[in-house]
């Protein structure tokens, strides 16, 4: 009888054993397949991505390769940027200092613009103008100190308006 339990006793070790492997095993195994699930495998593209894509993010020119006649290729559409800060100062009489930036460059032909600062009755005053093209994108940065409550920053090009909030520091 002591033998048979010396035995019994012999096989749970042993069992205790083999489960810890296989547990480690299965863990091992579950964190690795874990893992590769974060970043999975690259998929088929559809139709209406590529329809997407070729819509908003480029022209066929452009996604086809390099220009191979000096002529410049257009990597997207019509690119805009705008932002214009208020810096408010507490020092006596001190006025606001209103900046501001702009960035245009058309995919096609030449576009006028102009950028207003408005203020909070809706009066505009206007801080840049210019004509931006392809080949010459068109930049500009304005720097005053004004006692209007300026509250939007606006870029008028071609038929498009672009308006953004003045951001206060």
């Amino acid at each position: 009888m002591l033998k048979h339990k010396l035995i019994r006793i012999g096989s749970t070790k042993k069992y205790l054993i083999l489960l810890t492997f296989f547990v480690v095993f299965l863990l091992s195994t579950r964190l690795t397949n874990s893992a590769i699930q974060v970043i999975p495998g690259w998929y088929g593209v559809e139709q209406w991505e590529i329809d997407v894509c070729n819509q908003w993010a480029g022209s066929e020119e452009a996604q086809g390769g390099a220009s191979t006649q000096g002529e410049p290729t257009t990597l997207s559409r019509t690119t805009v940027s705008l932002q214009a800060k208020k810096t408010v100062y507490n020092i006596e009489n001190q006025s606001n200092l209103y900046e501001s930036s702009w960035y245009l460059e058309p995919i096609g032909n030449d576009i006028d613009y102009q950028v207003h600062l408005i203020d909070s009755q809706g009066i505009r005053n206007k801080i840049g103008e210019g004509t931006a093209t392809k080949t010459e994108a068109a930049k500009g940065y304005y720097a005053d100190y004004a006692t209007n409550d300026y509250q939007f920053v606006e870029i008028d090009y071609g038929i498009s308006v672009l308006t953004v909030p003045v951001v206060f520091t």
